[in-house]
């Protein structure tokens, strides 16, 4: 396509040369500068099937790694990066549904892991948690990217509020909050 145009002037060469960038799919299909959307995700809690149909919303958390700093007498303290990575926690939002399988399914869920006293249970960590897949799609809805966080077990569960004040009817909505070891990042093949 380059070539259907003049040449530039010889005083022109040293001025770079300003690019046409589509932002869809560029001239030889092998990039596509699509935006990623906020609805391109799916969830999968294999634990609690009920729960992954009603989902709305996924906060992807916080990655932080510390650094460590160098007292010095000088008045300035250097950083240097440090030894270890810091997860915040993963916040779901979700819709209850009507029969109210899904908060029932959370709320089981936390109720089973409080009463992890003995040895034996607190050494088998996988009957308290569940990984959680996190599909991350492209324009196409096919995925191409996997966030697994291991080892996920629910914190927080927000409060359900229930009102007569409003005069429209819309679902109740709330959000859960997990803990989990790490999260692990994949590039899926499209």
């Amino acid at each position: 396509m380059a070539d259907q145009f003049e040449p530039l002037p010889r005083r022109y060469k040293d001025v770079p040369d300003v690019e046409y960038r589509s932002y869809g799919v560029t001239y030889d299909g092998t990039q596509d500068n699509n935006f990623l959307n906020r609805n391109y995700f799916q969830l999968s809690i294999p634990r609690i099937p009920n729960f992954e149909r009603f989902v709305q919303s996924v906060t992807v958390p916080q990655f932080s790694f510390s650094e460590l700093t160098q007292p010095t007498t000088l008045g300035l303290a250097p950083a240097f990066p440090g030894s270890g990575y810091e997860f915040s926690p993963l916040v779901i939002g979700y819709a209850v549904d009507e029969r109210f399988l899904n908060y029932q399914e959370l709320y089981r869920w936390m109720e089973s892991m409080a009463f992890l006293t003995n040895e034996k249970s607190l050494n088998n960590r996988r009957e308290s948690t569940s990984d959680i897949t996190l599909s991350i799609k492209n324009s196409a809805y096919r995925e191409t990217h996997r966030l697994v966080f291991v080892d996920a077990f629910p914190l927080i569960l927000s409060p359900i509020e229930f009102t007569s004040l409003e005069p429209i009817t819309a679902p109740i909505t709330g959000t859960v909050t997990f803990g989990y070891s790490h999260f692990e990042l994949h590039e899926v093949e499209v």
